[in-house]
């Protein structure tokens, strides 16, 4: 058993066998002559003074140790937390960057584009608009190029419109793909669709009669993106390549076109 016996600024750790040597006793009667006999020592060798606040301080002592050592571990682990982190948080090639999920990367033929997409409602864009050409009569002679990224609707909406202004400034024929799965708002594209109308008088993808390939590509390069003709349609897959095809001057070109459709979408 440990005695502790405070005494002014400081307490006294008494095992019994020193206060056998104190010859003290512990009956009330003797507590005074104790304290007093305590007192005669100034720092005897079988009692040990602490300072009164020395469990806090020893408790400071034990978290600092603590503390050290976790940051010492921190920094000798921190090289193998680097290394391991891209393996076991390693997501797909897009990063976050509006890529295409909703369907294979790469090619996609027409029935695979056609399960994508919802289907072609009556009244989904307004008819005041003039009717847009038909893909056939075009497609032999022109650069057929579309946008097919998965974002949230913003996202979205500057992608293609980024992508259109970039076909006509190239004299590309493009080709409208409807939002499919909007991040955030997912449930409600045929609502946003309506709303900004960005597919009135263009060539909607599924309107096409004749078969066609999907090109999706994530490094459009709006200089060349593919050869003319009916059989590939070259779509940027991601936000990226599709906002590449915008410049402020194709961007103040392409507005009237914007503005008149959302003028009059329902």
């Amino acid at each position: 058993p440990t005695f502790t016996i405070w005494h002014k600024k400081c307490f006294h750790v008494l095992t019994l066998p020193r206060l056998a040597a104190l010859n003290l006793q512990s009956s009330r009667a003797t507590q005074k002559s104790t304290r007093a006999a305590l007192r005669s020592f100034v720092e005897p060798r079988w009692l040990r003074c602490y300072p009164r606040d020395a469990p806090r301080q020893e408790s400071v002592k034990k978290r600092s140790f603590q503390m050290r050592a976790c940051a010492r571990w921190s920094v000798l682990l921190l090289p193998l937390i680097m290394m391991i982190s891209p393996l076991v948080f390693a997501d797909d090639d897009d990063d976050d960057d509006g890529g295409n999920s909703y369907r294979s990367k790469g090619v996609c033929d027409k029935a695979c584009i056609l399960r994508s997409l919802p289907p072609l409602t009556e009244g989904l864009y307004t008819t005041e608009l003039p009717s847009p050409p038909k893909w056939e009569d075009v497609c032999a002679t022109t650069v057929s190029v579309s946008c097919q990224p998965q974002d949230g609707f913003g996202g979205e909406v500057l992608a293609r419109m980024s992508a259109e202004a970039g076909a006509l400034e190239h004299g590309y024929t493009y080709v409208y793909t409807p939002f499919t799965v909007l991040d955030h708002v997912a449930g409600h594209e045929g609502d946003m669709e309506s709303f900004v109308n960005l597919g009135a008088d263009i060539i909607d993808i599924r309107q096409i009669q004749s078969n066609f390939v999907v090109q999706g590509k994530k490094d459009l390069d709006w200089g060349n993106p593919g050869a003319p003709g009916c059989s590939n349609i070259y779509a940027g897959v991601s936000t990226g390549p599709c906002r590449d095809g915008a410049t402020p001057s194709n961007l103040m070109a392409y507005a009237p076109k914007v503005r008149r459709r959302y003028r009059l979408s329902p």
